[in-house]
């Protein structure tokens, strides 16, 4: 019997860790060629050996190392693995920045550093529309799918930390619908994902030491108003729910969506990190 994504071919942005490597790990266990990309060489090779662990060849591993602020690196992300795999099928835009104080404790929104701001539209909003319109034209030869990785902090969960970074999401969410709504004429299916609390290396990636963080997640673990199923998701969570909007047998009636995995945090709580670590 076939494997779900056998002959299909996946470009994963941000997949040297966290939710974007257990995505890769994810279709790679289910027969897919893989893309994956990230700035550390050293940690792209820890993923793919990760995907060669759970039965992909190394052949059907494509590692891409290189920085998505650049827009030459971005056109080389599609080129390079359409020349490899010779098509495209989906397209993740997972890669993200957090880039915020996360003590909880700035000022207020108008005391950030617009440098940040920049910063955050540029990787968060930037790339994936640039990264979507390079990769259009081959999606459109395989009637294939756009997943977008959104966040919580977007629209239902809101602090000063994250102004720039939910603002971002909550861009990303529009993005989604509109591109769905223009892309869908073509044959290509547009959804998202909004991810809660999720072990991964982006809140790590602030500063934040792994004795505070297992505080953070202790905390919020267990308090149901902040998470309701009492654990902290993983990035397989992510990946089983990303790999169904792709699929064109399970989704092919979903558009336009960005779908809340979060354990019902978004049902029970106006987040405050700060208000977190205090407690």
């Amino acid at each position: 019997m076939a494997k779900q994504f056998e002959g299909k071919v996946v470009l994963i942005t941000g997949s040297s860790n966290g939710i974007g490597r257990g995505i890769a790990v994810h279709f790679a266990a289910r027969g897919a060629k893989v893309a994956i990309t990230g700035r550390s060489a050293a940690a792209l090779e820890e993923a793919k050996k990760e995907c060669v662990a759970v039965g992909a060849s190394e052949k059907s591993i494509l590692s891409l190392v290189g920085n998505l602020t650049e827009e030459s690196f971005m056109s080389k992300l599609v080129s390079e693995t359409v020349s490899h795999f010779g098509k495209l099928d989906y397209l993740i835009n997972n890669a993200g920045v957090l880039d915020v104080d996360m003590s909880g404790k700035l000022p207020g929104v108008l005391a950030q550093d617009l440098a940040s701001y920049d910063y955050i539209f540029q990787i968060n909003v930037r790339c994936v529309v640039y990264l979507c319109r390079e990769a259009t034209p081959h999606l459109e030869k395989t009637k294939g799918a756009i997943v977008n990785m959104s966040s919580i902090l977007g629209s239902e969960i809101q602090g000063v930390p994250y102004a720039y970074y939910g603002m971002s999401k909550m861009a990303l969410d529009a993005l989604t619908r509109s591109l769905a709504l223009e892309l869908i004429k073509k044959g290509i299916r547009v959804n998202g994902v909004k991810p809660g609390g999720v072990t991964s290396k982006l809140v790590e990636k602030q500063g934040v030491t792994k004795e505070v963080m297992d505080q953070m997640v202790k905390s919020m673990t267990s308090r149901f108003d902040l998470i309701p199923v009492g654990f902290y998701g993983e990035p397989e969570d992510i990946a089983h729910i990303t790999a169904f909007l792709c699929d064109s047998v399970q989704s092919r009636y979903i558009i336009g969506q960005s779908i809340r995995v979060d354990g019902g945090s978004s049902l029970v709580c106006p987040l405050l990190l700060g208000d977190v670590l205090e407690k």
